[in-house]
């Protein structure tokens, strides 16, 4: 441990992944509830995405915060249809696709429910 200004360091990054880790768990409730709502939050679903895939283009988060995010953001995968992701997809800018390519495969990969046991 080091300390800067009489502060610890660790102690604080400690702090501020358990918020963010805190905030995650918060937004996964979030889109829980809209999911109940398919039709009405379906269409809005992709913007969401889209923003957050825009704020991830700027930021570097820690492993265990990624892991809460990617999870909350499963369940808006979820209420994506095949055009919106489609659209997404191509209405990207070049970073902010390759940030969509790899949650979404992620998603497909871990999350999505192909009907096989």
């Amino acid at each position: 441990m080091f300390s800067v200004q009489g502060l610890d360091v660790d102690k604080e990054i400690h702090h501020v992944e358990k918020e963010l880790i805190c905030c995650c768990q918060q937004l996964q409730k979030v889109i829980s509830l809209m999911s109940g709502y398919p039709q009405i939050f379906g269409k809005v679903s992709s913007f969401i995405l889209s923003d957050v895939v825009h704020s991830l283009k700027s930021v570097t988060l820690l492993p265990n915060v990624k892991k809460y995010l990617y999870s909350a953001l499963n369940g808006l995968f979820d209420l994506l249809d095949e055009f919106s992701s489609i659209m997404l997809k191509t209405n990207l800018k070049e970073a902010e696709r390759e940030i969509f390519k790899a949650i979404y495969s992620q998603w497909e990969k871990y999350h999505k429910y192909t009907g096989k046991v």
